[in-house]
């Protein structure tokens, strides 16, 4: 069963985090995106990191 959060999690806040950032991170979103589509789930996964945070 999902543990549940005890407090809300804040939405995204784009004027947070700056202009550089934000396309950094769409551009990932892009890519990761491409490769579900073309179907490299092997190479989908190499984005991800030991711990699960993404490494590139």
């Amino acid at each position: 069963m999902p543990t549940l959060l005890k407090e809300p999690v804040a939405a995204f806040d784009p004027a947070r985090v700056g202009v550089e950032l934000q396309h950094e991170i769409e551009q990932f979103y892009y890519r990761e995106a491409a490769l579900l589509d073309r179907r490299e789930f092997k190479t989908w996964l190499s984005l991800l990191a030991q711990d699960g945070v993404g490494s590139g």
